[in-house]
């Protein structure tokens, strides 16, 4: 996919607020349209799934130390370099289990890598001039965005003030509000 420097700072600028908007629009959806019918299974897997993506989120950022200095090895990014964006990912995929739209696992298929690839491509190339060799031995043994098994995590220490600072908690409080208003919508058809 080629996508000039221009486009990929816009669509990098707004990925927050278009892939943030997603369970947003789910939700409303969900309300409004009353169809497909959220069922108890969709609800139980998605709501498994949201967790265990904002989990992957809260543990990276625990990890990530202050993006500008450090190279984050530790913790989930020992097992891949995007492990924020993975957490998204599944998250994402979660919050569509829960609605039971298939329109919306096609929207999360078309959305993600629009988004988020020129965010990889260029986060990847700034950490390569930031960190030079250190940075190439690192991308070498961590694959880009799944999980490497058996990876060793490291002697940094997960860091909640990390979390706050990276504003992760704020993300919780919109996916617990949300989580909250699928199982209302199951609770009261």
């Amino acid at each position: 996919m080629i996508i000039s420097d221009k486009m990929a700072r816009i669509l990098r600028r707004y990925r927050r607020y278009a892939t943030g908007l997603l369970p947003v629009v789910l939700v409303v959806f969900v309300w409004i349209a009353r169809e497909p019918p959220i069922s108890l299974v969709g609800c139980a897997v998605g709501t498994s799934m949201v967790i265990a993506g904002a989990g992957l989120r809260i543990w990276a950022a625990g990890h990530m130390g202050t993006k500008r200095e450090e190279l984050a090895t530790t913790g989930p990014f020992a097992h891949t370099r995007h492990p924020l964006y993975l957490g998204s990912l599944i998250a994402g995929l979660g919050f569509c289990a829960a609605s039971g739209a298939w329109w919306a696992f096609v929207l999360i298929v078309c959305l993600f890598p629009l988004f988020y690839f020129p965010a990889i491509i260029s986060e990847e190339k700034a950490l390569a001039r930031r960190h030079g060799e250190r940075y190439e031995e690192y991308r070498r043994e961590v694959p880009v965005f799944w999980w490497r098994v058996g990876a060793h995590l490291g002697s940094r220490r997960f860091s909640l003030l990390q979390v706050k600072e990276h504003e992760e908690h704020l993300a919780v409080l919109q996916i617990a509000a949300l989580l909250t208003l699928f199982w209302l919508r199951l609770a009261f058809p």
